[in-house]
């Protein structure tokens, strides 16, 4: 019911969701090791069918800005009473009924999150993780070995060994892929929070029940192409995985820059982006699998990355989205632009030392 109550729940849910982003990413890695593509990308594909339902759930509670719909209203008054009383009274009582239609949408959201915390504490007591390494399988003697002797093949579980000639080596690939992931996480954050506001405020100005509607055609989207990836997975490298996606963003970023003020123009590129943004975060966490031990110090480090571009650059977003709505593609396309040279450089320096065997 108020600022500080809001303020206090939006710390407690951000707090949640960075431990899971990192611990889930490094536990799947970790249990999973170089088959952890596939496992990644089937759990977003979850994570996807739940985008879908979210924007379900909140249209039928939506009512948009009514601010906007004012300059073309007729309101009937009296002539002692002026105009800014009337808009003060009109608004004020639109804020509190935006706010009541909310608590039905939030509840039914909340008691779904349950689910996720239940089904973890289900798989601990029937099964908990055990973090000692897997005993070396032992094979059979062959005619022609030494009969008092047998082999041991130890489980196939090493990481590329990149840079581990020198710390400092190791140190920048490390911070390379760690921003790496956070510019593209914090692209992908800006995507789902802000693209149905970005609707709202462009030329065609959609209202909130149609944003809402589009939003659902794009969470669709996003979640058939982590179905498709779950496969591709399979035969392709993250590396290329990564790449495909990212051009596909770039082209659909480019779409909507001349084409936002026509529907089907707008619709394409919408859905173009929500492809593009669908596999690349758990592909990216299998590429960073490949290169360096996913623990739960890079883990830190990573979202700790993600945590400060998270503190500032979504503020400047919400704060002129409104009056600038072009800033919405203008900041993805920045963060792209970096992401493209620090992709560039990882597959540099990586090709360049397997080449001269230093991996």
């Amino acid at each position: 019911q108020t600022l500080s109550q809001f303020y206090t729940c939006v710390f407690g849910y951000g707090l949640g969701s960075g431990v899971w982003f990192s611990a889930y990413n490094v536990w799947v890695i970790e249990i999973w090791q170089q088959n952890s593509a596939p496992v990644l990308q089937l759990s977003q594909f979850m994570y996807g069918i739940g985008t879908i339902f979210g924007p379900l759930i909140d249209q039928p509670y939506l009512t948009g800005e009514l601010i906007h719909s004012l300059n073309n209203a007729v309101i009937n008054t009296t002539e002692n009473i002026t105009d800014d009383h009337i808009m003060d009274v009109v608004l004020g009582h639109d804020v509190s009924h935006r706010r009541n239609k909310l608590h039905t949408p939030f509840l039914i959201i909340g008691c779904l999150e349950f689910i996720g915390p239940i089904l973890l504490l289900t798989m601990y007591f029937i099964k908990p993780y055990s973090s000692e390494a897997a005993p070396p399988v032992t094979t059979a003697p062959s005619a022609n070995d030494n009969p008092k002797s047998v082999t041991t093949t130890q489980p196939n579980n090493q990481k590329i060994a990149v840079f581990k000639s020198t710390q400092v080596r190791h140190s920048l690939l490390v911070a390379l892929l760690s921003n790496f992931v956070a510019v593209v996480f914090v692209s992908d954050n800006i995507y789902l929070k802000f693209s149905a506001t970005y609707f709202q405020y462009i030329p065609l100005q959609l209202n909130a029940s149609e944003s809402a509607a589009l939003v659902v055609q794009m969470a669709i989207v996003y979640t058939i192409g982590r179905a498709i990836t779950v496969i591709i997975s399979l035969k392709l490298k993250p590396q290329t995985i990564i790449s495909y996606h990212m051009v596909a963003l770039m082209i659909a970023m480019a779409v909507l820059s001349v084409g936002h003020d026509r529907y089907d123009t707008l619709w394409l590129g919408a859905m173009m982006m929500s492809f593009g943004f669908s596999a690349l975060l758990p592909a990216i966490f299998a590429f960073v699998g490949q290169y360096v031990e996913v623990n739960n110090k890079l883990g830190t480090v990573i979202i700790f990355n993600c945590g400060i571009l998270n503190a500032f650059i979504p503020f400047i977003l919400g704060s002129y989205i409104e009056i600038y709505p072009n800033i919405f593609l203008s900041i993805i396309m920045i963060n792209f632009t970096i992401a493209f040279a620090l992709l560039a450089t990882i597959l540099f320096l990586t090709n360049v030392l397997d080449e001269i065997n230093i991996i």
